[in-house]
């Protein structure tokens, strides 16, 4: 099985993976036979993917006009009710909010927006009219990149630092730290925090970045407690973690799995 690809999820049996232009841009595929996988479905040409995400049954597509000036739409909505049946729902559109990445905490899908310089809060409580219900904004000139939600929590990379937001009030969100980077020519990439709360791993993709680790037990006080770094020359791309474990991406190592 050969597939582009830029992001994955895992949902069951199901993995949906997407990414590349035109045909076959997202891959419907099933994986109960791990050593035997079978394409269920694709959804062809709808242009360069930036992210996605299931939820419920639904699949959300990132096409970022910041990547693919042609795309009209931010994101897709599909029902995947039925994989091997995909069916188009809503969408979201450049002119009411941009994505480069999402992702879903709680019952809202959250959207890093480059392009306005915010993430926003989209209800989908009814699928075939998403609501935006908040938004919130780093210190400028600082733009967004990507986030997770996490206990109603949500942790932001934007660039030259991140923010630890609270979303339980998604149309009043406090920001409970707003951490600069602190050195020189930052590029804070994506974020992962562990699962009770305690460890924010961060990601820095430049020449010579790598892996940061902070102690953000009190999300108002994020203190860093850790770094791991490969080359001078070499740069690391994404981070998540499971357990104790980070599990990192490079450009040229491959995947490291860290304690």
């Amino acid at each position: 099985l050969h597939l582009t690809d830029e992001e994955f999820r895992v949902e069951g049996d199901l993995v949906v993976v997407g990414g590349g232009f035109g045909e076959g841009s997202v891959t419907l595929v099933d994986v109960s036979d791990v050593s035997a996988p079978v394409v269920l479905s694709r959804i062809d040409g709808i242009g360069q993917v930036g992210d996605v995400e299931v939820q419920g049954g639904l699949l959300f597509i990132t096409t970022d006009p910041a990547l693919d000036p042609d795309t009209t739409v931010t994101v897709m909505v599909w029902d995947i009710s039925n994989p091997s049946l995909p069916l188009p729902v809503s969408a979201i559109r450049p002119e009411d909010d941009t994505a480069h990445t999402l992702s879903w905490g709680g019952d809202l899908l959250f959207l890093a927006s480059a392009s306005y310089a915010r993430e926003s809060a989209w209800s989908f409580a009814d699928p075939l009219q998403p609501v935006r219900v908040g938004s919130w904004s780093p210190p400028p000139p600082a733009t967004v990149h990507d986030q997770v939600w996490h206990e109603g929590l949500l942790y932001v990379a934007y660039v030259t630092g991140f923010g630890i937001v609270d979303v339980t009030e998604p149309a009043t969100p406090v920001t409970l730290a707003a951490q600069e980077a602190g050195w020189e020519d930052p590029f804070v990439h994506n974020l992962a925090v562990t699962e009770d709360g305690a460890v924010l791993a961060m990601s820095e993709e430049r020449l010579g970045g790598g892996l940061r680790v902070w102690d953000v037990a009190n999300p108002a006080a994020p203190v860093q407690v850790g770094e791991y770094v490969t080359s001078d020359s070499h740069s690391i791309h994404n981070v998540g973690v499971r357990g104790s474990v980070a599990f990192c991406t490079w450009f040229v190592e491959g995947l490291l799995a860290l304690d």
